[in-house]
């Protein structure tokens, strides 16, 4: 779940004749056009006021409450307003499961290699590394995202410029904590020349705000960022142009780096939380696990004690100042990265979320019982070939030395024709069982998994 501490709220006013909603929503003007809709009036007799969200991350997006309360106000006359408990969340913003397969390809070239090669010099992967021992196992692993963030949807600005030279922008980008604000006065400064602090970000409302798709995807930066930067220059033309007029003259940097590395922070522990712990249980279709005492987010003993953050210069050619957002692109690493550590220190691969310890136990159960069962169904010659002899510790030798029996098992791998194979002696079991494993943890594309039955 999205887990913002603020809940979704909405408050309606009516006049009989117009209606205005305040209301927590990521996309006022939307708003605006489905009520309307709904009500079949004009979109110029509802008017959506939003101030500065409690946190949104997508929760706050389309309609939620705003019809309910808009009908309470009608039929009452009288102010009304709707806020959800965190229970009643749960069964109102939750993301439906989905499994994905993908098939992706990365090209060689000198851009990736130096991404890789910085993830190597930050992580100081050539230093000697402790993998640990017994039940105590650790592992590494790194993942790259990339996040588009330049959709074909409409932002609106307003730049106003007033008599005694102060500057106001009206645009209806909400700010839930992201900086949005900042970065639309900054964008404004820039290309004005103006002290970004001096600027006053108007919120949104859509009787004063021009109309905006809404502050999602990670779209604000670029789209509304590039609204705000042409009307400032519109501006800033017309004084330029009236200054020339009168005789007069007239004075017309990166989008700041602490919101990027703050933006970057908290995308990267919102997924953590994804990652290792956040999952909503269900019994006989209910949830069961419908409040924060149950559905565990990350607590501040919980993330990282270091989290380091690097920007990459990289200049979006067509965005306000070379500038494009940054919101979600610090989630999609997380997931991979840990499962990849995870497949290095226990050779096993996770592929639904959370990850648990009783996930990661079941997998490695899991894939000892697979290779314990083909290593008493092999044969003395495959043993022999696939695992020379005097490299096994004592313990695996143990370990597996006990799966042998005297049945026969069918044992099917990828690509390969399924045959029926003898036990072999205990002496040998162990080899196949280490082979596998190394295997398992250094190219688990050729390896495969068994399938075994009586």
């Amino acid at each position: 779940m999205h887990t913002p501490l603020e809940p979704i709220v909405s408050l309606a006013e009516s006049t009989g004749s117009s209606l205005t909603l305040h209301t927590a929503s990521q996309m006022p003007s939307v708003v605006r056009t489905e009520i309307a809709r709904l009500l079949g009036w004009p979109e110029n007799r509802v008017r959506v006021k939003t101030a500065l969200l409690g946190g949104g991350f997508g929760a706050k997006t389309y309609i939620k409450v705003e019809a309910l309360v808009a009908v309470c106000a009608l039929l009452t006359r009288l102010p009304a307003k709707i806020s959800l408990s965190l229970e009643e969340q749960f069964y109102t913003i939750n993301k439906h499961a989905n499994t994905l397969r993908l098939k992706s390809g990365v090209m060689k070239d000198a851009a990736t290699d130096a991404v890789l090669e910085r993830l190597a010099e930050r992580m100081n992967w050539k230093a000697p590394f402790d993998r640990g021992n017994g039940t105590i196992r650790r592992g590494r692993g790194i993942a790259i995202g990339f996040k588009a963030s330049i959709s074909n949807t409409t932002s609106v600005a307003i730049v106003n410029v007033y008599g005694d030279g102060s500057c106001s922008v009206c645009c209806n980008t909400v700010d839930m904590g992201q900086g949005s604000d900042t970065a639309m006065a900054q964008i404004a400064g820039e290309t004005l020349n103006m002290p970004a602090e001096t600027i006053r970000v108007v919120h949104a409302d859509t009787d004063v705000t021009p109309y905006d798709m809404g502050t999602l995807g990670s779209r604000s930066t670029f789209h509304m960022g590039q609204a705000v930067k042409v009307a400032a220059e519109d501006a800033r033309d017309k004084l330029l142009a009236l200054a020339a007029e009168l005789g007069l003259s007239a004075e017309t940097t990166p989008i700041n780096p602490q919101i990027v590395a703050s933006q970057l922070s908290g995308a990267a522990t919102m997924q953590f939380g994804c990652t290792m712990s956040e999952g909503i249980e269900f019994d006989a279709g209910q949830v069961t696990n419908a409040s924060l005492a149950d559905y565990k987010i990350p607590g501040i003993r919980d993330i990282p004690a270091i989290m380091v953050n690097e920007i990459v210069e990289a200049r979006q050619h067509t965005g306000p100042c070379g500038a494009k957002g940054v919101g979600e692109t610090g989630t999609f690493g997380v997931s991979p990265a840990i499962t990849n550590a995870i497949h290095d220190a226990a050779g096993v691969r996770i592929t639904r979320l959370p990850v648990t310890p009783e996930s990661v136990s079941r997998a490695i159960r899991a894939r000892n019982d697979d290779l314990a069962a083909f290593i008493d169904g092999a044969d003395v010659a495959t043993v022999e070939n696939l695992a020379p002899a005097g490299k096994l510790s004592r313990s695996a030798r143990t370990h597996s030395a006990r799966r042998a029996t005297s049945s026969e098992f069918s044992v099917f791998f990828p690509r390969r024709s399924c045959v029926p194979v003898k036990r072999i002696s205990r002496s040998l079991a162990p080899r196949l069982f280490l082979f596998f494993s190394a295997t398992l943890a250094a190219k688990p594309q050729k390896a495969g998994k068994s399938i075994v039955s009586n």
